[in-house]
């Protein structure tokens, strides 16, 4: 299993809140921080039952999993649908959000350097979000 840790920051219970996890299908390869992961289906868990800790998305055959850690947007809101979100620079795919239904924040993923020195030099970074869904437990 891949492990890979952005760079630290406050972890908000994104999924302790709920207590479900959320599964998502995501249709492209993409990058949390610097590991790649291929596209494919993924849970997405929060590892701790507390405000603090990280969170971890794992492919559902279990071959792929990576730890990352998040902070809550400026923005407080309600959040409509689940879904995560991606950044695309220079051809890849980078997970930036985590939008968890019922929650009011939206969860975000440190940047990657890479996005911090295009937006520096004006280049423009694209947008894509994949639905995802929460898991009942029962």
């Amino acid at each position: 299993a891949v492990a890979a840790f952005a760079l630290a920051g406050i972890v908000p219970a994104v999924l302790a809140q709920s207590e479900s996890p959320i599964d998502v299908n995501i249709p492209f390869s993409f990058r949390v921080d610097r590991t790649t992961l291929p596209a494919g289906e993924y849970v997405v868990t929060s590892t701790e039952s507390d405000e603090f800790g990280p969170m971890t998305l794992t492919s559902k055959d279990g071959r792929e999993s990576v730890d990352f850690l998040t902070e809550p947007s400026d923005v407080t809101m309600p959040v409509s649908k689940s879904e995560l979100v991606f950044h695309e620079l220079d051809g890849k795919d980078y997970l930036a959000e985590i939008r968890v239904e019922g929650l009011m924040e939206v969860h975000e993923l440190t940047e990657p350097a890479a996005e911090v020195q295009a937006e520096n030099a004006g280049r423009t970074i694209g947008h894509r979000s994949v639905e995802a869904r929460r898991v009942e437990k029962g």
